[in-house]
């Protein structure tokens, strides 16, 4: 092999390295981050719009609160995957536990975490 392809096939290996390394560093914050547990007896009533940006994405999320509980949250921008699909049902988690630090979604778990960050967000909006 002649050196210049053998230089452009190294710096590539290395740009390889360095690009995975970053993305597995930003998913391991991510599934370990904490989700606060936020007192939604204290969330006055209305609609709360939450976001949390992950790997260049911004997931969005509404939250409804009706007599200081959550009825509902409606999902405003998630991925089109099976695994986003999935990830929604930690929303249930959140309106029938009626508190934001539940359980991931066991398949889905980064996504579950972004989607309950975004609900995070949108409460502690609420507070402000």
């Amino acid at each position: 092999m002649k050196p210049f392809p053998m230089y452009l096939f190294g710096g590539l290996m290395i740009l390889f390295m360095l690009f995975t390394s970053c993305a597995r560093k930003e998913l391991t914050q991510v599934r370990t981050m904490e989700i606060l547990p936020i007192p939604v007896q204290a969330i006055p009533d209305g609609r709360y719009e939450g976001r949390f940006t992950y790997s260049n994405f911004e997931y969005a999320v509404e939250v409804l609160v009706d007599n200081h509980q959550i009825t509902g949250i409606r999902v405003l921008q998630n991925r089109i995957s099976d695994y986003a699909k999935k990830a929604e049902e930690v929303l249930e988690k959140v309106v029938n536990e009626q508190k934001t630090d539940v359980e991931a979604v066991t398949g889905a778990t980064t996504t579950s975490k972004v989607l309950l960050k975004a609900v995070e967000n949108a409460l502690m909006s609420a507070m402000e």
